[in-house]
Protein backbone atom coordinates (compact mmCIF):
# COMPACT_ATOMS: atom_id res chain seq x y z
CA UNK A 1 0.00 0.00 0.00
CA UNK A 2 1.29 3.44 -0.93
CA UNK A 3 2.11 5.65 2.01
CA UNK A 4 0.24 8.77 0.90
CA UNK A 5 -1.20 11.49 3.07
CA UNK A 6 -2.27 14.65 1.29
CA UNK A 7 -3.24 17.46 3.66
CA UNK A 8 -5.66 20.28 2.91
CA UNK A 9 -7.30 22.92 5.10
CA UNK A 10 -10.31 20.82 6.15
CA UNK A 11 -9.57 17.37 4.75
CA UNK A 12 -6.82 14.91 4.14
CA UNK A 13 -6.56 12.14 1.56
CA UNK A 14 -5.22 8.77 2.66
CA UNK A 15 -5.27 5.28 1.12
CA UNK A 16 -8.54 3.39 1.54
CA UNK A 17 -8.62 1.10 4.59
CA UNK A 18 -11.07 -0.92 6.65
CA UNK A 19 -12.21 2.39 8.16
CA UNK A 20 -13.71 3.23 4.72
CA UNK A 21 -15.54 -0.05 4.09
CA UNK A 22 -18.91 0.91 5.58
CA UNK A 23 -19.20 4.26 3.78
CA UNK A 24 -17.95 2.77 0.49
CA UNK A 25 -20.71 0.14 0.65
CA UNK A 26 -23.31 2.70 1.74
CA UNK A 27 -22.48 5.04 -1.17
CA UNK A 28 -22.37 2.24 -3.76
CA UNK A 29 -25.80 0.98 -2.68
CA UNK A 30 -27.48 4.42 -2.37
CA UNK A 31 -29.67 5.20 -5.39
CA UNK A 32 -29.47 8.97 -4.86
CA UNK A 33 -25.66 8.96 -4.71
CA UNK A 34 -25.23 6.57 -7.64
CA UNK A 35 -27.73 8.25 -9.99
CA UNK A 36 -24.92 10.25 -11.63
CA UNK A 37 -22.08 7.77 -11.07
CA UNK A 38 -23.01 4.33 -12.28
CA UNK A 39 -25.30 1.42 -11.76
CA UNK A 40 -26.54 0.78 -8.25
CA UNK A 41 -24.66 -2.06 -6.56
CA UNK A 42 -25.96 -4.81 -4.34
CA UNK A 43 -24.29 -5.04 -0.95
CA UNK A 44 -22.42 -8.13 -2.12
CA UNK A 45 -21.17 -6.35 -5.28
CA UNK A 46 -20.06 -3.34 -3.24
CA UNK A 47 -18.15 -5.56 -0.80
CA UNK A 48 -16.43 -7.35 -3.70
CA UNK A 49 -15.54 -3.98 -5.30
CA UNK A 50 -14.09 -2.71 -2.03
CA UNK A 51 -12.00 -5.83 -1.53
CA UNK A 52 -10.66 -5.55 -5.10
CA UNK A 53 -9.42 -1.95 -4.74
CA UNK A 54 -5.76 -1.60 -5.77
CA UNK A 55 -3.33 -0.59 -3.03
CA UNK A 56 -1.42 1.85 -5.25
CA UNK A 57 -1.65 3.89 -8.44
CA UNK A 58 -1.27 1.75 -11.57
CA UNK A 59 0.80 3.67 -14.14
CA UNK A 60 -0.18 1.13 -16.81
CA UNK A 61 -3.83 2.05 -16.42
CA UNK A 62 -7.16 0.38 -16.10
CA UNK A 63 -7.75 0.48 -12.35
CA UNK A 64 -9.08 3.26 -10.17
CA UNK A 65 -6.75 4.14 -7.31
CA UNK A 66 -8.98 5.51 -4.57
CA UNK A 67 -8.08 7.71 -1.65
CA UNK A 68 -10.32 8.26 1.33
CA UNK A 69 -11.49 11.81 2.00
CA UNK A 70 -11.32 12.35 5.75
CA UNK A 71 -11.77 15.23 8.13
CA UNK A 72 -8.29 16.43 9.04
CA UNK A 73 -9.04 16.56 12.77
CA UNK A 74 -11.82 14.07 13.58
CA UNK A 75 -10.96 11.43 10.92
CA UNK A 76 -14.64 11.33 9.86
CA UNK A 77 -14.84 9.70 6.42
CA UNK A 78 -16.57 11.93 3.86
CA UNK A 79 -16.13 9.91 0.68
CA UNK A 80 -13.42 9.14 -1.84
CA UNK A 81 -11.49 10.64 -4.70
CA UNK A 82 -9.99 8.42 -7.39
CA UNK A 83 -7.57 8.49 -10.30
CA UNK A 84 -6.73 6.11 -13.12
CA UNK A 85 -4.37 6.22 -16.07
CA UNK A 86 -6.30 6.29 -19.35
CA UNK A 87 -3.46 6.97 -21.81
CA UNK A 88 0.06 6.14 -20.66
CA UNK A 89 1.81 7.65 -23.71
CA UNK A 90 -0.05 10.95 -23.37
CA UNK A 91 0.29 10.83 -19.55
CA UNK A 92 -3.47 11.36 -19.25
CA UNK A 93 -5.49 10.35 -16.19
CA UNK A 94 -9.16 10.44 -15.33
CA UNK A 95 -10.33 11.59 -11.90
CA UNK A 96 -13.60 11.23 -10.04
CA UNK A 97 -14.99 11.73 -6.57
CA UNK A 98 -17.98 10.88 -4.37
CA UNK A 99 -18.96 12.67 -1.17
CA UNK A 100 -21.63 11.42 1.23
CA UNK A 101 -24.83 13.49 1.11
CA UNK A 102 -24.42 14.92 4.63
CA UNK A 103 -21.03 16.40 3.63
CA UNK A 104 -22.03 17.81 0.24
CA UNK A 105 -22.14 21.55 -0.37
CA UNK A 106 -19.33 22.28 2.09
CA UNK A 107 -16.38 22.43 -0.33
CA UNK A 108 -15.11 19.01 0.74
CA UNK A 109 -15.20 17.49 -2.76
CA UNK A 110 -13.54 20.57 -4.25
CA UNK A 111 -10.75 20.53 -1.67
CA UNK A 112 -10.23 16.79 -2.18
CA UNK A 113 -10.10 17.20 -5.95
CA UNK A 114 -7.56 20.03 -5.64
CA UNK A 115 -5.37 17.76 -3.50
CA UNK A 116 -5.71 14.98 -6.10
CA UNK A 117 -4.67 17.42 -8.85
CA UNK A 118 -1.56 18.34 -6.83
CA UNK A 119 -0.77 14.62 -6.53
CA UNK A 120 -1.41 13.97 -10.23
CA UNK A 121 0.64 16.84 -11.60
CA UNK A 122 3.29 16.98 -8.86
CA UNK A 123 3.97 13.41 -7.77
CA UNK A 124 2.77 11.40 -10.77
CA UNK A 125 3.99 13.91 -13.41
CA UNK A 126 0.72 13.63 -15.35
CA UNK A 127 0.30 15.83 -18.43
CA UNK A 128 -3.50 15.98 -18.49
CA UNK A 129 -6.35 15.19 -16.14
CA UNK A 130 -9.87 14.58 -17.46
CA UNK A 131 -13.21 14.06 -15.75
CA UNK A 132 -16.62 13.05 -17.03
CA UNK A 133 -19.73 14.46 -15.42
CA UNK A 134 -23.35 13.75 -16.26
CA UNK A 135 -24.93 16.95 -17.65
CA UNK A 136 -27.58 17.37 -14.90
CA UNK A 137 -24.99 16.89 -12.11
CA UNK A 138 -24.57 20.63 -11.61
CA UNK A 139 -22.86 20.42 -8.22
CA UNK A 140 -20.17 18.12 -9.59
CA UNK A 141 -19.37 20.08 -12.72
CA UNK A 142 -19.27 23.32 -10.71
CA UNK A 143 -16.73 21.65 -8.43
CA UNK A 144 -14.63 20.65 -11.44
CA UNK A 145 -14.71 24.23 -12.70
CA UNK A 146 -13.71 25.61 -9.26
CA UNK A 147 -10.63 23.38 -9.48
CA UNK A 148 -9.67 24.86 -12.84
CA UNK A 149 -10.87 22.11 -15.17
CA UNK A 150 -12.34 23.42 -18.41
CA UNK A 151 -15.39 22.01 -20.13
CA UNK A 152 -14.08 20.57 -23.39
CA UNK A 153 -17.34 19.28 -24.79
CA UNK A 154 -20.62 17.48 -24.39
CA UNK A 155 -20.76 13.80 -25.21
CA UNK A 156 -24.22 12.64 -26.25
CA UNK A 157 -25.39 9.26 -24.97
CA UNK A 158 -21.92 8.67 -23.53
CA UNK A 159 -22.75 6.34 -20.65
CA UNK A 160 -25.38 3.81 -19.67
CA UNK A 161 -26.49 4.55 -16.10
CA UNK A 162 -29.64 3.44 -14.35
CA UNK A 163 -30.95 1.66 -17.42
CA UNK A 164 -30.65 4.63 -19.79
CA UNK A 165 -28.15 6.40 -22.00
CA UNK A 166 -26.98 9.69 -20.50
CA UNK A 167 -25.10 12.72 -21.78
CA UNK A 168 -21.81 13.72 -20.17
CA UNK A 169 -19.68 16.80 -20.10
CA UNK A 170 -15.98 16.15 -20.48
CA UNK A 171 -13.62 18.35 -18.52
CA UNK A 172 -9.86 18.63 -18.83
CA UNK A 173 -6.86 20.36 -17.34
CA UNK A 174 -3.34 20.22 -18.77
CA UNK A 175 -0.17 20.51 -16.70
CA UNK A 176 0.76 23.83 -18.35
CA UNK A 177 -2.61 25.38 -17.48
CA UNK A 178 -2.45 23.93 -13.96
CA UNK A 179 0.93 25.60 -13.44
CA UNK A 180 -0.50 28.93 -14.58
CA UNK A 181 -3.38 28.50 -12.09
CA UNK A 182 -1.11 27.56 -9.17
Amino acid sequence: MENISLQGHKVKLVPMSEQDRELFITLATDAEVMRFVGDLKTKEEAIADFEALPASFDPDGGNWFMLSIRDKESEEVYGDVAIKMVDKDAKKCEVGYMVKPSAQGQGIGTEALNLMLEYAFGTLAINKVVAYCEVPNTASWRGLEKCGLKREGELKQNAFIGGKLVDDYIYGLCFDDYNLKS
